[in-house]
């Protein structure tokens, strides 16, 4: 029994692990990594290992890179959250290493590189 359960707890964090970020004005986030489709969400987002019914999800799936040409240094990811309507955060983990994240009105989080893989992916879309 033991055994079975070290599997499936192992099993489960293998695709999906959840961080904490710390924005810029000082408020905490939980975040769930979806590591099977390269996906950073806030955890309100996520229910059983899927993303849910949030804005940051919702808007992901219909975002396109076209007509996004990032110049001098700009992040592509915050380029499409600009044109979804969102506003760039930055946020530090636990090891003070920095994340982009795009934020929406019902207060929903993704990160701008999730989006912009998402956004790049449905450009390709025929």
């Amino acid at each position: 029994m033991k055994i079975i359960l070290l599997l499936v707890l192992f099993g489960t964090s293998a695709h999906a692990a959840e961080l904490t970020f710390k924005l810029d004005s000082g408020k905490s986030v939980k975040m769930t990594e979806l590591r099977e489709r390269t996906l950073l969400l806030n955890s309100s987002c996520v229910k059983n290992s899927e993303p849910s019914d949030c804005k940051a999800w919702k808007l992901a799936q219909v975002s396109s890179a076209t007509g996004i040409h990032p110049q001098g240094g700009q992040e592509p990811g915050a380029l499409v959250c600009a044109k979804l309507g969102g506003r760039v955060q930055i946020a530090k983990d636990s090891r003070n290493n920095e994340e982009a994240f795009c934020g929406f009105s019902d207060g929903s989080l993704i990160s701008c590189g999730s989006l912009y893989a998402i956004a790049l992916k449905n450009s390709l879309k025929p």
